[in-house]
C-alpha cells in the first residue's frame, strides 16, 4: 500500500482544524468585545443618570464640576471621580466626597455592576436611599455621611455579602433599623450616628462576628443596651449615647475585652455600673 496516499486526506484534516479553531478564537473574542461594548454602555448611561439626578438640585450651572467635567467628549474612565479596572473599561469606585451635590441618588447606580466604593459624602443630596443600591454584587463601601437623606434604610443594604463598610451619619433617616435579613460575613464597621432612627438594636447584629466599630450616637433608639452585642468580640469602637436606652448595662460588656472606646451617656441607664466594666483594660 502507498502510504503518500494518506498524507493529502491528514493534511486536508490539519488545516480544516486550524480553521475551526480560529473561527472559535475570532467567534470568542467577538462575543467579548461586545459584552464589554455593551458593559460600557450600561456604565456610561448609569453614570449620565446620576449626573442629571444629583445636579438638579438648583446648582445646574457650569461651574459644576460634575456638569463640567462630565462630557461625552471624553471616555467615563477619565471623569472625575471615577476610578476604573485596569483589565476592562468599567467603574470600580465613585468617589464624589464634598462636590456639592444637591439633587437625589439615581437609583441607576446599580448598573454599574462592578462597583466596589461608593463614597458620596459631605454634599447636600436629599430623598431616600435606593433600594436598588442593594443589587450591587461587589460593593465593599458604601458611605453617604453628612448629606439631607431622608426616609428609611432599605433593608437590600443589610442584605449585601460584600460589605465591609457602612456609612449613612449626618443624615435625616429615620425608622428602625433593619433586621439583618442575611449575616453580614465581612462587615467591620457600621456608622449611622446623628439621624432619627427609632427602636432597637436588631438582635441580628450579633450574628456579624467580623465588627469593629458601631457607631449610632445621636438618635432616638430606645430598649436596653449590650444585650444583643455582648458577643461582638472583635468591637473596638461602641458609640451609643444620646439616645433613650433604658435599664441597667448589661454584665456582658466585659465580653468586649478589645474594646477601647465606649460611650453611652446622655441616655435613661439606670442601676449599677456592672463590676464586669474592668475587663475592658484596653479602653
Amino acid at each position: 500500500m502507498d502510504v503518500h496516499a494518506f498524507v493529502f486526506p491528514c493534511n486536508q484534516c490539519l488545516l480544516l482544524f486550524l480553521v475551526v479553531l480560529l473561527l472559535h478564537v475570532f467567534l470568542f473574542s467577538a462575543i467579548s468585545a461586545i459584552a464589554a461594548l455593551q458593559d460600557n454602555s450600561n456604565d456610561l448611561s448609569s453614570l449620565l443618570a446620576f449626573k442629571a439626578a444629583s445636579t438638579s438640585g438648583g446648582d445646574a450651572s457650569s461651574d459644576n464640576i460634575i456638569i463640567a467635567n462630565w462630557t461625552t467628549d471624553a471616555p467615563f474612565c477619565t471623569w472625575i471621580g471615577i476610578g476604573c479596572s485596569r483589565r476592562r473599561p468599567g467603574v470600580i469606585s465613585l468617589n464624589l466626597n464634598s462636590f456639592s451635590l444637591q439633587g437625589t441618588i439615581s437609583p441607576y447606580l446599580s448598573n454599574l455592576s462592578f462597583l466596589s466604593s461608593l463614597d458620596l459624602s459631605n454634599n447636600s443630596l436629599s430623598g431616600i436611599i435606593p433600594e436598588t443600591l442593594g443589587r450591587l454584587p461587589r460593593l465593599v463601601t458604601l458611605i453617604l455621611r453628612w448629606n439631607l437623606l431622608s426616609g428609611p434604610i432599605p433593608r437590600s443594604i443589610f442584605n449585601m455579602s460584600s460589605l465591609v463598610s457602612i456609612g449613612l451619619s449626618s443624615n435625616n433617616l429615620s425608622s428602625s433599623l433593619p433586621t439583618l435579613i442575611v449575616m453580614l460575613p465581612r462587615i467591620e464597621w457600621i456608622s449611622i450616628s446623628d439621624n432619627l432612627l427609632t427602636g432597637h438594636i436588631p438582635a441580628d447584629f450579633a450574628r456579624c462576628s467580623t465588627l469593629q466599630r458601631i457607631c449610632l450616637n445621636i438618635n432616638k433608639l430606645t430598649g436596653s443596651v449590650l444585650s444583643s452585642l455582648g458577643n461582638l468580640s472583635k468591637l473596638v469602637h461602641l458609640s451609643l449615647g444620646e439616645n433613650q436606652f433604658i435599664r441597667a448595662i448589661s454584665t456582658l460588656i466585659g465580653n468586649l475585652t478589645k474594646l477601647q472606646y465606649l460611650f453611652m451617656g446622655i441616655n435613661n441607664l439606670e442601676g449599677k455600673i456592672p463590676k464586669e466594666l474592668g475587663n475592658l483594660v484596653n479602653l
